[in-house]
């Protein structure tokens, strides 16, 4: 159940980076398609390296993790989330709105800063800024390091992703906007269930080429299974822990005549 937990919270994550990423890109013209390399460090867990690729292209959005054969597929054009599994040959899939408002969720009692370091470096030909997110609240704590080129301009014409996906954080997404940039570096450190788990993602290659629509579609021969929801147990973990925690404080207002009797004792 912990190994699921922490599982399902590294999809979240991978989400949120995605939508990071969207939220910061800014103009130019035409299909991309981008690669990165992780780096994935889960409390003493020996590291993981994992290789990402992205596609954009109007309303359409695919990243394949060829890590573990696991792509997602962002149709604003259908309203849904496509989940495939290559080595299954499976594909689960959610309505896109229904997504980003289960991402609002965990928003709650946030409070999420954006710094501006001044800190300057290359990384490979770009030349970077570095800029630091913090997010503290109920359900989620992380902390988010980008160093961030505005040699790199992608999304103007993609402006209807954009709009839907700053609508999981308006705020946030205003902050990011302003950076007028893309992340060659970011490092999340972020804690889920004791376990403090780094991941650090690095862009190595970026191009501007025309993409077949017909990659945005599910793979023929792909069966319909169950989606599954990568934050309910999460979700769960939470609620059970909070209603543990309220009868806990409940006794100390008022403990009981048991509670009083072992005390006496």
């Amino acid at each position: 159940m912990l190994m699921m937990q922490k599982r399902n919270f590294k999809m979240y994550m991978g989400f949120l980076t995605v939508t990071f990423c969207m939220l910061i890109s800014s103009v130019c013209y035409g299909d991309w398609y981008l690669e990165q390399k992780t780096l994935t460090k889960s409390g003493d867990n020996p590291e993981t390296t994992s290789i990402q690729k992205m596609y954009l292209k109007g309303k359409m959005m695919k990243v394949e993790d060829m890590d573990n054969g696991m792509t997602t597929y962002y149709r604003l054009d259908k309203d849904v989330i496509w989940f495939t599994n290559a080595k299954k040959k499976t594909y689960s899939e959610r309505k896109l709105s229904q997504s980003l408002q289960l991402m609002k969720m965990f928003k709650q009692n946030q409070v999420i800063e954006l710094k501006d370091t001044g800190n300057k470096k290359k990384i490979g030909k770009y030349d970077c800024h570095e800029y630091i997110i913090t997010n503290k609240g109920q359900l989620v704590n992380y902390t988010q390091e980008m160093w961030v080129t505005k040699e790199i301009k992608i999304m103007k014409e993609f402006k209807d992703i954009f709009d839907a996906f700053k609508q999981y954080s308006p705020e946030m997404s205003e902050k990011l906007a302003s950076l007028d940039g893309y992340p060659i570096l970011t490092k999340i450190t972020s804690s889920v269930m004791g376990t403090i788990i780094v991941n650090t993602s690095e862009l190595t290659k970026v191009e501007k080429k025309k993409l077949d629509d017909k990659i945005f579609d599910i793979p023929e021969g792909f069966k319909l299974e169950e989606p599954v929801n990568p934050f309910q147990q999460i979700q769960d973990k939470i609620e059970a822990d909070k209603a543990k925690k309220e009868v806990e404080d409940s006794k100390k207002v008022n403990p009981s005549v048991e509670d009083k009797k072992t005390d006496g004792k």
